[in-house]
């Protein structure tokens, strides 16, 4: 009767190990390239108007054309991303971006200065200037959620793929000793 026996050698698997734990002491490299794509990532919810699905229109997209939280792309330009310790930040910090972000649904008192207006006189031909006092008024702000800092589950793929690739444990999977 043949017998048969296999044996393993884990040095290989050792020599593996140590290096894989070494290059996972520090994972800044890894970080940072994540911040770095995870900011074009944003800028690209802006390209398309929202993604995985678009965003409601603004009305001044729909009346005048152009793109909806576009206008000056002062949002869009002002998104960056950094590291900061074992955190990846990616954001903003123009004031009105967390009511696009999020929504907003409320009644808001308005300062109005004193300023001139021309207005159409009922009976006359052409307009004529009035004096419009200061005052205030409450308008109510009704603005539907556009939310454009968002990960998507192709922004975990390449995360995953990059920390992968920093790790190098990819190179040695498959390989057999002694061959």
């Amino acid at each position: 009767m043949a017998r048969m026996g296999i044996g393993l050698s884990d040095a290989g698997a050792r020599a593996f190990l140590g290096s894989l734990a070494s290059r996972a002491q520090d994972l800044q490299p890894v970080r940072a390239d994540f911040a770095e794509y995870m900011v074009t990532s944003v800028k690209r919810n802006f390209e398309a108007g929202g993604r995985p699905q678009g965003w409601p229109p603004s009305r001044r997209a729909q009346l005048k054309g152009g793109k909806t939280l576009v206008k000056t792309a002062r949002l869009q330009r002002s998104i960056l991303g950094r590291v900061s310790g074992e955190t990846v930040l990616v954001g903003t910090n123009v004031a009105y971006a967390a009511a696009h972000q999020f929504g907003v649904s409320k009644v808001v008192t308005q300062q109005v200065r004193a300023h001139a207006r021309r207005i159409k006189v009922k009976g006359k031909k052409g307009k004529s200037w009035v004096i419009v006092r200061a005052h205030t008024r409450r308008v109510r702000l009704n603005l539907p959620a556009r939310p454009f800092l968002l990960v998507h589950d192709e922004d975990r793929a390449y995360l995953n793929r990059s920390l992968l690739r920093h790790l190098g444990a990819t190179q040695g999977a498959g390989k057999r000793s002694g061959r």
